[in-house]
């Protein structure tokens, strides 16, 4: 440990002496000095500890020194945080013919070991960690009677917690910076991206049809911890700069899984009224996405509701993916989970309905009360879609008391005490969401229709919806595969998106 700290030390004079100070004597400018930012107080404090582990080096109490020091450790941040900084500006530095002949003539020193610019910018990276490594191994050669031996102990905890630490600060580093870099590359309207409490979690391209009537141009997604963002290109892909297509702050939308195979969509997002269809690789976005929902709705309601200072979702209205969104939302509804071949969303039901459509074909259904998983009165209506989108109909709110059970089947009875079935909803075929229009109540929808159902009080709702949306999910997860034929459904949607 004493030789490669020795090592380090020099390495760090001569990143200092052979390369900073020329540099900045001779071509002294901003990013010069940007590029060595926290170098200097790295050197000082590694110095001090190469004395104190010399002096103490008979006594052979070399966790007990390193243990002093360890808390100073923390200043390694600063250059670490800085370092994909440095090699960008070093990049650009580069394109410099005479800033790269310069470098070359400073390398050929005979003091430099024939070890590039590079090798020693990178040395303080690695040191943290080599010091953990060092330690557990000193530890695993150490007799536990030895007298240094709990400080050694101590000391590895510390170490691994400076690590833990510059890590995620580094981390949190590269998050700034990536935000930075696409709030800047970005035109036209944007919301605020910069945020200190947000985390950058994934990105990826988003896979779009290319069906008539659809936006056949791919998407590019960012994935934060508290939003989710679409632009229309990463940057940098083109001269052109990428716009935003929307925003959508994670306690402002709800997800769901959809299959189908023509259109390819496997993932909706539903702000509002507005849905949105995308086509992403991997079952990862809608667990990330779902894991965010639920921390960002938590932390609001931790908070008493929604932050005064939160900024607003954002949709581009006159965008290509905008318009044909728009197209979607008017002819139909949501393209339906696990559809058997020829199947529909659909309700089963025991009578005609009242708002005077053709019934659905009745089908055997029975309620199985060991497998019910909540049961509760709830107001219910119909509402009904015409083939144009534009008008609805809907039948009067009526109290009835209402079962799901663990077959994904919602029963609808007269009375709790009258189990004569009135209706039954298939929730493998249909979606559900909150009601835009009332906070008390939910929307269980269909390809034709929409079932809105009121709650006695919004907590209620809520709990409502958020346990047929796990029980919709779960089913989902347990599907080893979706199925691959849903023709009838798409060339409904196909022959209503062209109408």
């Amino acid at each position: 440990i004493l030789q490669t700290e020795k090592t380090y030390v020099n390495n760090l004079d001569i990143l200092i002496e052979n390369f900073m100070v020329p540099l900045q004597t001779n071509m002294g400018s901003s990013e010069i000095n940007s590029i060595f930012a926290g170098i200097e107080s790295i050197a000082n404090l590694n110095g001090t500890l190469l004395r104190s582990m010399q002096t103490n080096f008979v006594s052979a109490t070399i966790g007990k020194v390193f243990l002093t020091m360890t808390p100073y450790l923390k200043m390694y941040i600063s250059y670490i945080n800085n370092y994909s900084n440095a090699l960008a500006t070093l990049g650009k530095l580069q394109k410099n013919p005479t800033f790269q002949a310069y470098i070359k003539e400073l390398e050929a020193d005979p003091r430099v070991n024939e070890l590039k610019f590079y090798d020693y910018l990178i040395s303080p990276i690695q040191r943290i960690p080599r010091y953990v490594l060092l330690f557990q191994s000193l530890i695993n050669h150490t007799d536990k009677n030895h007298s240094d031996y709990d400080n050694l102990s101590k000391l590895l905890v510390k170490l691994q917690d400076v690590a833990t630490l510059i890590n995620e600060s580094k981390r949190q580093s590269d998050d700034m910076q990536r935000m930075i870099k696409l709030q800047s590359e970005i035109t036209g309207e944007c919301p605020l991206i910069v945020k200190p409490s947000r985390r950058f979690i994934r990105e990826g391209k988003v896979m779009k049809s290319h069906s008539r009537g659809l936006d056949g141009e791919a998407r590019h997604i960012y994935l934060f911890n508290d939003m989710i963002m679409c632009v229309n290109q990463p940057p940098g892909k083109s001269a052109s700069k990428p716009y935003c297509d929307f925003l959508l702050f994670l306690s402002d939308i709800q997800v769901f899984p959809v299959t189908n195979n023509e259109f390819n969509y496997n993932l909706l997002l539903r702000y509002g009224v507005d849905k949105f269809y995308l086509e992403v690789k991997g079952e990862e976005w809608l667990t990330e996405i779902k894991k965010g929902i639920e921390a960002t709705k938590l932390l609001e309601s931790q908070m008493g509701g929604q932050p005064e200072e939160r900024e607003l979702s954002y949709v581009r209205q006159n965008s290509a993916l905008g318009r044909s969104l728009k197209r979607i939302k008017s002819k139909t509804t949501i393209f339906t989970l696990n559809q058997s071949k020829g199947s529909r969303a659909r309700s089963i039901s025991a009578k005609d309905n009242s708002s005077g459509t053709k019934s659905p074909k009745n089908l055997k259904t029975s309620r199985n009360p060991s497998c019910d998983l909540k049961r509760g009165y709830l107001k219910y209506a119909e509402i009904v879609t015409s083939g144009s989108g534009r008008n609805k109909k809907q039948t009067d709110h009526k109290k009835r008391w209402i079962v799901l059970q663990s077959n994904l089947v919602l029963f609808l009875f007269e009375h709790e005490q009258n189990q004569i079935q009135l209706n039954a909803l298939n929730l493998e075929e249909l979606t559900v969401c909150e009601n835009p229009s009332n906070p008390e109540g939910f929307l269980i929808e269909t390809l034709e229709s929409s079932h809105s159902f009121i709650a006695s009080n919004r907590i209620e709702s809520k709990l409502w919806i958020s346990t047929l949306q796990e029980s919709i999910f779960q089913n989902f997860k347990s599907q080893k595969s979706l199925s691959s034929s849903s023709s009838d459904v798409v060339s409904e949607i196909v022959k209503r998106s062209t109408d």
